[in-house]
């Protein structure tokens, strides 16, 4: 098959936990999920609530998720 470089894994590994992440606001009711990594990012700069924390496909440990409050 063909070879993918290394960068280009990782970068589809990103979009593919991202579009599971957003694939869950429905579930939760929710229209912006920001995982534990991005919510570290912001340093608080957004405030945020802790909505779950769910197993993603591609991931082994659950990641919790977060979403902006007014």
């Amino acid at each position: 098959g063909p070879v993918l470089d290394s960068e280009l894994d990782v970068h589809g590994d990103t979009v593919n936990v991202a579009s599971r992440i957003e694939s869950l606001n429905k579930q939760y009711q929710t229209g912006i999920l920001l995982s534990d990594q991005t919510r570290e990012l912001l340093k608080g700069a957004v405030p945020v609530r802790e909505v779950a924390t769910t197993k993603v496909k591609g991931r082994e440990q659950p990641l919790t998720l977060y979403t902006p409050v007014p």
